[in-house]
């Protein structure tokens, strides 16, 4: 598309008055009337005089007849009489200067009434311009706080967001010379150079945005040489409408740009702009996919710097998005700066902030907290910031991960994983190694995607891969005693006890839910088994009765009713093994860490809390409906009743056991990645020590599952207690996911 330049009148400049020629122009018109004035009052006094001269006349020339004199009197009576001869022939002295003086008192007392009018309206419209700068800076502080770390939802699948003021690192800056500056001095720089457009670059999470919001927030900037502050106007420029039939003047851009709830008057963005040195900060030209509107844009921006010549303009972008039709757009008046890496300084200073932000956020958020909670809370901050900052410096220099670890955003991420996964660095070096790789997979994956496609789908699987990393719990390699006692109640002979060895591993401390499930199907168009034409799924009612039914998927609830979304937080159902399968590969592919289905050996372990519990369940010896989501009319080993739900409950109800996972016993069964044990329980039976079989091999459809559901029997629910199923969708299996390392690299 070929760019035509916007005229000028699109963005014209509405059309304003100086006071000051104003108030030259009332007191000359001031001044004019109080002369009027004179000469009226000295024209009335003068006619006042006349008759006496005329009957003087008429008594000479009835004593004199001479026609001459009659003749040059009536001739004198016709011609015009001068301002100066009735003024001074016509009034004494002393009347005159009364005139004189009340017209000059007059004009005195009209000019100073005029100039108390127009200070208070001063006043008046400063005081206006001040709560409109308040409420500006309200409003962003609104709108900033909306935004998550790199607009995705957090890592907990909720917006997790913090002050960018509570964050904030001056960063460096490298402009035509080799000396590092920080912000204000680049531009303190720009604006000496006489340019009026400074343009910000830097890689993807580098702090560009930040430091934007940052001053924006504070709402004016002090800068060498200017005698007040400079005040500030934002805009993101990915949020602005880019089309041609709907770029408006630069002031209702501004004001439209965050939609109709922001509603700033075009009147207050128009006088900053127009009566003010101001600082216009456009954020993200390279988050305009679409190059034609990117240049668009461009040259949007140009002629505002063109009318608005009391503005000076920054903007921010990433290299992909300042290719050379937005340099010629923008014109070739601008300097250029570029972000640098945090120092090791700056790097711990961020941490410490990031960590206080979201930790006091957090604490303030809940009521009734004290000055003491609020110290406690300070020094678990810095506990944290220590340990990812001890564990960031070993890093080896010449590594990819040493390198996100001078990123802003990077290390962002790295705080709240820390916060939320609540495993310090040395606790699980193994973890924080896998997820540093990972976000070197998604950098990389960034950069190699055209700006057309890095939108939506990169950021939604970020978000619930780093969802799932966060939630996941790391187990260490050990070995434990598989299955139960002879003498436990409900105890069958495939549970023959036998030690086993498990490799180290982490799992999920829930198991999948349906909002998670759906972004898998939304963007891998996956067709689970029990969509496709004619599958049946098995409807169960209670631990024994049970009927097959079509068209029932991942969508509804056990009853079969569509899915309210306010459930979305239950663990899917109606999902074959293929279907979880599927999953679990789906996000190894787009994150390049080895997602499966835990073995029964790693399911075990982690319900027996390491190895560490040998009783029927993690709450003892006993369970009760009030511990666990299972069929209250049947308990276990004859103790009292419970209640039944006859549905699932969300993944988080109910007390986590001694490590951190939840409803390990009852809401849904879950499926193992251990197909029918064949010679494997034959192994178990004549030997005791084996190891967990990660690649059991499947033979035909039956599958293991583990942990009972809501239509379970207690005793269903043991830890020891193994099934295996037909790979048949059902109303009350589910299913969690384990990693253990990077997938290999493909050839």
């Amino acid at each position: 598309m070929a760019l035509t330049r916007l005229h000028v009148s699109r963005l014209a400049k509405p059309i304003s008055f100086s006071p000051v020629p104003r108030l030259i122009r009332i007191f000359i018109l001031t001044l004019s009337f109080s002369l009027y004035t004179i000469v009226a009052i000295t024209v009335y006094a003068n006619q006042a005089v006349k008759p006496q001269g005329n009957a003087a006349a008429v008594d000479s020339g009835r004593a004199n007849t001479d026609k001459r004199a009659s003749k040059e009197m009536h001739q004198a009576q016709k011609k015009p009489t001068k301002l100066n001869n009735i003024v001074f022939a016509s009034l004494p002295v002393s009347d005159f200067l009364k005139i004189f003086i009340g017209a000059i008192c007059t004009i005195v007392v009209t000019i100073i009434t005029i100039i108390i009018k127009n200070e208070s309206k001063k006043k008046q419209d400063a005081q206006v311009q001040k709560n409109e700068a308040k409420r500006y800076s309200d409003r962003l502080k609104n709108e900033f706080l909306k935004d998550s770390i790199i607009e995705i939802p957090g890592i907990d699948g909720n917006k997790t967001t913090v002050n960018p003021i509570d964050t904030f690192i001056d960063i460096d800056l490298i402009m035509d010379t080799p000396e590092k500056q920080k912000f204000i001095d680049a531009i303190e720089h720009a604006v000496s150079s006489k340019s009026r457009m400074l343009l910000i670059k830097g890689v993807h999470g580098s702090g560009k945005t930040t430091i934007i919001k940052y001053f924006a927030l504070k709402n004016e900037i002090n800068l060498y040489g200017f005698a007040v502050p400079l005040p500030i106007l934002y805009m993101p420029l990915h949020k602005m409408d880019t089309q041609p039939e709907s770029i408006n003047a630069f002031s209702k851009q501004l004001s439209e740009c965050f939609g109709n709830n922001f509603s700033i008057k075009e009147e207050f963005l128009n006088k900053r702009l127009d009566k003010e040195k101001t600082l216009v900060l456009l954020d993200g030209l390279d988050e305009i996919n679409d190059n034609d509107q990117r240049k668009r844009v461009c040259a949007w921006v140009y002629d505002a710097s063109k009318t608005w010549e009391k503005a000076f303009f920054i903007i921010t972008t990433r290299d992909k998005g300042y290719g050379e039709q937005e340099q010629n757009a923008l014109g070739t008046d601008k300097q250029i700066a570029n972000i640098q890496p945090f120092t090791e300084d700056q790097k711990s200073r961020f941490l410490q902030k990031c960590f206080f932000a979201h930790v006091l956020q957090a604490q303030y958020s809940k009521e009734n907290y004290s000055e003491s909670q609020s110290d406690e809370k300070a020094d678990e901050a810095t506990e944290y910031a220590h340990a990812l900052g001890e564990y960031l410096s070993k890093l080896d220099r010449n590594e990819k991960r040493h390198e996100l670890a001078v990123i802003p955003m990077f290390l962002h991420l790295m705080v709240i994983f820390c916060l939320q996964t609540k495993i310090m660095p040395n606790e699980s070096e193994k973890l924080y190694d896998i997820f540093l790789d990972y976000l070197i997979f998604y950098r990389e994956n960034e950069q190699k995607n055209s700006l057309q496609r890095r939108e939506t789908v990169s950021k939604k699987l970020l978000g619930l891969i780093l969802k799932t990393l966060s939630n996941c719990i790391h187990l260490p390699s050990g070995g434990f005693t598989m299955g139960s006692p002879e003498g436990e109640s409900g105890h069958e002979s495939r549970e023959k006890q036998h030690q086993i060895e498990v490799s180290e591993f982490f799992m999920c401390k829930y198991t999948v839910t349906l909002s998670d499930f759906q972004e898998f199907t939304k963007y891998s168009q996956y067709e689970t088994d029990a969509e496709k034409k004619d599958k049946r799924s098995l409807m169960w009612e209670n631990s024994e009765k049970h009927h097959l039914k079509k068209h029932l998927n991942w969508h509804h609830d056990v009853f079969g009713n569509p899915r309210e979304k306010a459930k979305y937080n239950h663990p899917v159902v109606y999902v074959s093994w293929n279907d979880a399968k599927a999953y679990c590969d789906w996000l190894s592919e787009k994150s390049d860490i080895d997602f499966r289905l835990p073995t029964e050996a790693e399911w075990e372990y982690a319900s027996r809390a390491g190895g560490t519990t040998y009783t029927p369940f993690s709450t003892g010896e006993n369970l009760t409906t009030a511990q666990a989501n299972y069929d209250g009319n049947n308990p276990y080993n004859g103790n009292d009743k419970g209640i039944f739900t006859k549905d699932t409950v969300p993944v988080d109800t109910f007390a986590p056991n001694a490590l951190g996972f939840y409803n390990m016993h009852g809401n849904v069964w879950e499926w193992c990645s251990d197909g029918d044990k064949g010679t494997y329980n034959e192994e178990c039976k004549s030997t005791d020590w084996v190891n967990s079989p990660v690649n059991n091999p499947v033979k035909g459809s039956y599958h293991a599952i583990r942990g009972g559901g809501w239509t379970s029997k207690a005793n269903g629910c043991r830890s020891g207690y193994c099934k295996v199923y037909d790979n048949v969708p059902s109303n009350n299996i589910g299913f969690r996911v384990v990693f253990v390392s990077k997938v290999p690299p493909k050839k």
